[in-house]
């Protein structure tokens, strides 16, 4: 699977109105991706309040390359330009490494992500990547508010490092709360002990319907 991430910065004042332009163009932006692909948004927690996040999953990277050169993609990027002046959009890529899950359970569905973001050496990221999909992340999912997890490899133009993306789905934002209050300091530090070369960003992001 692939991910095809598109961030926007907008001043606070118009982060409401934004919102709602935003859920309209992420459905315009799937239906040009076509069926097999899927959307998500969500607005990041904590800051300024005025970043969002366009989360979309495609089956390849010639299902992305087909969406990018398409007639359709460059008719909704003039579209954001024209429309939303303002807005500072960045936009990356990235394949799937892994996708925990624990048995979801009824009413579980996500609401919330911890994100977190993880830029480390290119001579550590293998052995990095098997600890943290080995033991790191299984140790966050234990925690009772947490769904599943997925890794993501983002691209890097620089040779010396490489870049992840860890989403973990949370019931809500309040499961969030209480693991950053309860075991994630704990196991924050320990990534950071193990890692002390790995520049580490966190996020709190809340799904939008």
């Amino acid at each position: 699977m692939v991910l095809y991430l598109v961030e926007s910065d907008v001043p606070p004042t118009r982060a409401d109105e934004y919102s709602q332009w935003f859920a309209s163009h992420v459905a315009k932006v799937v239906a040009a991706m076509g069926r097999n692909a899927f959307a998500s948004r969500a607005r990041v927690v904590g800051g300024e309040e005025g970043r969002f996040v366009g989360f979309y999953e495609l089956p390849s990277i010639p299902a992305l390359e087909s969406y990018l050169m398409s007639r359709e993609r460059a008719e909704l990027a003039e579209e954001t330009e024209r429309t939303q002046p303002d807005a500072k959009v960045r936009r990356s890529f990235a394949e799937s490494v892994a996708q925990p899950r624990r048995g979801m359970r009824f009413g579980e569905e996500p609401g919330a992500a911890f994100v977190v973001r993880v830029t480390l050496p290119a001579a550590e990221a293998d052995d990095w990547m098997r600890w943290y999909e080995g033991e790191h992340m299984p140790e966050v999912l234990a925690d009772p508010g947490f769904v599943r997890a997925r890794l993501f490899e983002l691209h890097s133009d620089e040779a010396a490092e490489r870049r992840f993306l860890a989403v973990y789905d949370a019931v809500d934002l309040n499961a969030v709360g209480r693991y950053l209050e309860g075991r994630g300091p704990r196991l924050a530090e320990e990534h950071g002990t193990r890692y002390a070369n790995a520049r580490i960003e966190r996020q709190l992001w809340e799904w939008l319907q």
